[in-house]
């Protein structure tokens, strides 16, 4: 039985008008009726690092990519609050540097090809996958051993632990600047 049969995916990719951000929305809805929409935020900063928040509630299952910093904001169901904190991770890491425009255009479908292929030569690269027949990929027994065992105990939990401690750094930094009125979703 396909599992994924009743389920419809709905995806959509916008873009600041400073270029500054993407955003990626993704909203999935079974035919009974349940939903789950998920937000993510990606610019890069002077020094060509991706940032990259969500609020999406996925475990992570392969290593971090060279180069980027993704965090998970489960609590930020609201896209503004959301963009407020990515807009806080942009400046608190480059400073005074304006992030680097980044766009979708003039094809966001090879954009998000583009994406999808660093990813998997990513994974590639680290052997968690390999080239199978007729371009498609298939899961090594390394890739299949870490890719389970980083959602069972204590991987899972350990991870939990390091990203929830990071997220509140990060949320404690953000209040205190806006607090201190050195913060501005608008800057």
């Amino acid at each position: 039985m396909d599992s994924t049969a009743h389920i419809t995916t709905y995806i959509s990719l916008f873009e600041h008008e400073d270029h500054s951000t993407l955003a990626s929305v993704s909203v999935v809805q079974h035919d009974r009726g349940s939903c789950a929409e998920v937000v993510f935020f990606r610019s890069e900063g002077a020094d060509g690092t991706a940032i990259i928040s969500t609020n999406a509630r996925v475990k992570r299952r392969f290593p971090r990519r060279p180069g980027q910093h993704a965090l998970s904001f489960p609590e930020l169901s609201d896209p503004t609050a959301l963009l407020a904190v990515h807009r806080f991770r942009i400046r608190d890491r480059s400073g005074d540097r304006s992030p680097r425009a980044i766009t979708r255009l003039p094809d966001p479908v090879a954009y998000q090809r583009r994406e999808a292929l660093e990813a998997f030569d990513h994974f590639l690269r680290i052997g968690y996958y390999r080239r199978a027949p007729n371009e498609t990929m298939r899961l090594t027994p390394k890739g299949a051993v870490c890719t389970v065992w980083r959602g069972k105990f204590p991987w899972a939990q350990f991870t939990d632990w390091r990203d929830g401690r990071t997220r509140r750094v990060v949320l404690a930094r953000y209040a205190a600047a806006k607090a201190a009125g050195t913060d501005s979703a608008a800057a």
